[in-house]
C-alpha cells in the first residue's frame, strides 16, 4: 500500500519542516508527532469560519522557499484543524499509532491484532490500519476531531454500527462492503468526512438501514462505483454528493466515478493525496537560470527530481525551438524574436495518478550578439595623429580593445576613442586598426575595422636660382612637388609680373625698378589630408643693362697717336673690346684706355673707334664710338 499515515509521512518530513514549522500553528516533535498548538493557533482556532479564511491567507503569505517542500503537509494540517477543532478544543488523544500495534498508543487500548473484530472500538487520536477491517457485531466509532485511515477494505457485518461523530474523519483507501441484511447503519455526524477511494457495494442478499446525519451536512465521497441500495438521506442531508437525483436514491446512474471531482476542491483532499502519493515529486535546478547567444543553444543540466516517475515534460515560451522536452537534459536553440527577451523553460515532472505533479522553471535570458563599428576611414599626415571618432559597440560588455599593424603608437585603446600616432615609416602606407568588442553570455566577439591612410608630408622644391636682364624674362624650370595634391602657387617680391603662378613653369617679368634686385619666388604646394603646406623659394637676380662710354672724340696729327680717356662701361662685366675702322693700329683695346696711332693713310680721314662692353647674365652688349680726326701734317714749300 501507499505511505503509512502521518507518523512515516511525518517521519520522512521532519527534518525538512522542523525547522519551517509555521510558527504560531503547530509544533513538532522530533519523531515527527504533532505534539500541541500554541496559544496563537488556539486564537485563531476560535470559530471554524475563521478556518476557511485562514486557510489561503497562510498558504499565500508563505514564501516560495517554505511552501513548496510544506505544501501538502501544510494542506493536510489546515484540513485536520478544519475536522477536528470545535471551539477552542483541540482533539483530545494527539498521538499517531497503527491499529496492529496498539502498544504505541498513549494510553494504551486492548485493541486484538486481528482484522476481525467483535468489540466495539473507539478511535482517539490519528490512527492508521494497515490491513482492512471487519467490525461485526459492534461499534467502530472515530471520535469528535479525530481520525482513522484504513488501508484496505472495511467490511461491516451483522449488527455492525459505524460512527463517525462531528469533525472526525473515516478515510477508507479500499472498498466499503456491506455484508450482512442485518447491518444497522452508518451514522456520519456533523461536518465529519467519509471517504472511500473504492467502492460502496451492499452484496447480493444485504441490507442496510441508512445512513445517518445530523443538522449539519456532512461530506460523503465515493470514489469507485456505488452498488444499487435504496439510502435514506434524511431530508436531503447528502446533497454533497452531487447525484443527479439525490434525494431518494444513491444509485450507480446518478453518483457512480462522479464523487472525487468534487473531493479534488475540497479542503481535505490534499491530506487524502498526502495518503495515497506518499512523498511528493520535488524538483531541484542547478543553475536557475542562464544567459546566452541570440544565435546559440543551452542545454540544461543539473536537474533532478526526487520521487517522481520519469515521466517529465517541458514546455517554453520563447520563439525558438526545444529539444529532448522529454529528458532532464533539454536543448533550447533561441529564436532570432528571442532578443532581449527572457525565455521561461517550464518542466512538469509527473506524479502518480491522483498525485500532484511537481513544477519548476528556470529562465533563460537571451543576449543580442555584440556588433562592433570602427567608424570611418581616415587620412593623415605622417607628422600628425588621428583619435577615432564614431566608433560604437551595441550589446557589448563595455570591454573593448584595439590593434593595428602599424609602426606608430595607440594610445587609449580599451576605448573607443584612440589615438594612433604614425612614424615615418607609416608614411605612404594604410594602417589598419582593429575594434574587438567582447559579447556577453555566449556570445562571439565582434570585430571591426578602420583604415587610416598616412600620407608623405609634401615637399615642394622651386627650382635653381636664376640671374636675368631687367629687360629680360625668366620661367622657372626644375621645379617639382613630391606628395602634393596637385595644387600650387607661386609668389614673388618684385615689381615685375609672374604668368602661370599656378603651374611648375611660371615666368616672371622684370619692371625696371627691379634692375639690380633679387626678386624672390615662393612656390606654396598644399599637402594631402592634414598635411602642412610645403614652401620653396628661388632667386632672380636682375640685372641692370650694360651702358658703354667711349669718350669724347678727338684731333690728332697723322704722325701722333691719341690715347682714349674718360671712356667707362656701368654693369658691365669688365670685359670690353675696342674696334676701329683706321689703317693705324690700336693697342690696348681690352681696356677702357686705348690707344691709336694712325698712318698717312689715315690722314685727313675720321677713324671710327666703337668700344663694345659685355653686359651681365643675358643682357645684349652695349657699344659707343668715338671719331679720331686724323689731320695731315702741314707741309711747307718756300720756294
Amino acid at each position: 500500500m501507499q505511505a503509512r499515515v502521518h507518523a512515516g509521512f511525518a517521519e520522512k518530513k521532519h527534518t525538512e519542516l522542523y525547522e519551517y514549522a509555521p510558527s504560531g500553528f503547530l509544533i513538532l516533535s522530533k519523531a515527527g508527532k504533532i505534539t500541541d498548538l500554541n496559544i496563537n493557533a488556539g486564537f485563531l482556532l476560535e470559530k471554524e469560519e475563521e478556518n476557511d479564511r485562514l486557510k489561503p491567507a497562510l498558504l499565500v503569505n508563505m514564501s516560495h522557499v517554505i511552501r513548496t517542500p510544506l505544501i501538502c503537509f501544510i494542506l493536510f494540517f489546515l484540513s485536520y484543524i478544519s475536522v477536528s477543532s470545535q471551539g477552542n478544543q483541540v482533539t483530545r488523544d494527539n498521538y499517531t499509532g497503527y491499529w496492529e500495534s496498539p502498544g504505541s498508543w498513549n494510553p494504551q487500548w486492548n485493541t486484538p491484532l486481528t482484522r476481525d473484530i467483535n468489540q466495539d472500538i473507539v478511535i482517539k487520536g490519528f490512527i492508521t490500519s494497515s490491513v482492512g477491517l471487519i467490525i461485526s457485531p459492534k461499534h467502530l466509532t472515530v471520535e469528535k476531531n479525530d481520525t482513522l485511515v484504513i488501508e484496505g477494505d472495511l467490511e461491516l457485518g451483522k449488527d455492525a454500527e459505524l460512527i463517525i461523530q462531528d469533525s472526525a474523519v473515516l478515510i477508507v483507501l479500499g472498498s466499503v462492503f456491506i455484508t450482512d441484511s442485518k447491518t444497522k447503519h452508518i451514522d456520519v455526524h456533523n461536518d465529519a468526512y467519509f471517504i472511500v477511494s473504492g467502492d460502496f457495494k451492499v452484496q447480493s442478499g444485504a441490507e442496510m438501514t441508512h445512513f445517518k446525519g445530523d443538522d449539519a451536512q456532512p461530506n460523503i465521497f465515493i470514489g469507485g462505483e456505488i452498488w444499487p441500495v435504496a439510502i435514506t438521506d434524511d431530508d436531503n442531508k447528502y446533497a454533497s454528493l452531487n447525484c443527479k437525483n439525490p434525494k431518494e436514491r444513491y444509485q450507480e446512474s446518478g453518483c457512480a466515478y462522479g464523487n472525487f471531482d468534487d473531493f479534488q476542491i475540497d479542503s481535505l483532499y490534499p491530506f487524502y493525496q498526502s495518503l495515497i502519493c506518499g512523498d511528493p515529486p520535488t524538483i531541484t535546478m542547478m543553475p536557475v537560470d542562464a544567459t546566452i547567444c541570440e544565435n546559440s543553444s543551452y542545454t540544461i543540466s543539473g536537474v533532478t527530481v526526487t520521487n517522481g516517475n520519469d515521466d517529465y515534460s517541458w514546455s517554453h515560451n520563447g520563439k525558438g525551438s526545444l529539444s529532448g522536452a522529454t529528458t532532464l537534459t533539454p536543448t533550447y536553440v533561441a529564436g532570432v524574436l528571442d532578443v532581449g527577451q527572457t525565455v521561461i523553460l517550464t518542466l512538469i515532472a509527473k506524479a502518480e495518478p491522483d498525485c500532484a505533479d511537481a513544477t519548476d522553471q528556470m529562465n533563460i535570458n537571451v543576449e543580442a550578439a555584440v556588433i562592433a563599428n570602427a567608424s570611418v576611414d581616415a587620412s593623415i599626415c605622417q607628422n600628425s595623429s588621428h583619435t577615432v571618432s564614431g566608433a560604437s559597440v551595441t550589446n557589448g560588455t563595455g570591454s573593448y580593445l584595439w590593434t593595428h599593424n602599424g609602426k606608430g603608437t595607440l594610445s587609449g585603446n580599451t576605448t573607443l576613442t584612440p589615438k594612433y600616432t604614425p612614424t615615418a615609416l607609416d608614411a605612404g602606407q594604410t594602417v589598419i586598426l582593429t575594434l574587438t568588442a567582447k559579447g556577453k553570455a555566449d556570445c562571439a566577439d565582434a570585430t571591426d575595422q578602420m583604415n587610416i591612410n598616412v600620407e608623405a608630408a609634401v615637399i615642394a622644391n622651386a627650382g635653381v636660382d636664376a640671374t636675368i636682364c631687367q629687360n629680360s624674362s625668366h620661367i622657372v624650370s626644375g621645379a617639382s612637388i613630391t606628395n602634393g595634391n596637385g595644387n600650387y602657387l607661386w609668389t614673388h617680391n618684385g615689381k615685375g609680373s609672374l604668368l602661370g603662378n599656378t603651374s611648375l613653369t611660371p615666368k616672371y617679368t622684370p619692371a625696371v625698378l627691379d634692375a639690380g634686385q633679387t626678386v624672390l619666388l615662393t612656390l606654396t604646394a598644399e599637402g594631402k589630408a592634414d598635411c602642412a603646406d610645403a614652401t620653396d623659394q628661388m632667386n632672380i637676380n636682375v640685372e641692370a643693362a650694360v651702358i658703354a662710354n667711349a669718350g669724347v672724340d678727338a684731333i690728332i696729327c697723322q704722325n701722333s697717336s691719341h690715347t682714349v680717356s674718360g671712356a667707362n662701361v656701368t654693369n658691365g662685366t669688365g670685359s670690353y673690346l675696342w674696334t676701329h675702322n683706321g689703317k693705324g693700329s690700336l693697342s690696348g683695346n681690352t681696356t677702357l684706355t686705348p690707344k691709336y696711332t694712325p698712318t698717312a693713310l689715315d690722314a685727313g680721314q675720321t677713324v671710327l673707334l666703337t668700344l663694345t662692353a659685355e653686359g651681365k647674365a643675358d643682357c645684349a652688349d652695349a657699344t659707343d664710338q668715338m671719331n679720331i680726326i686724323v689731320e695731315a701734317a702741314v707741309i711747307a714749300n718756300a720756294s
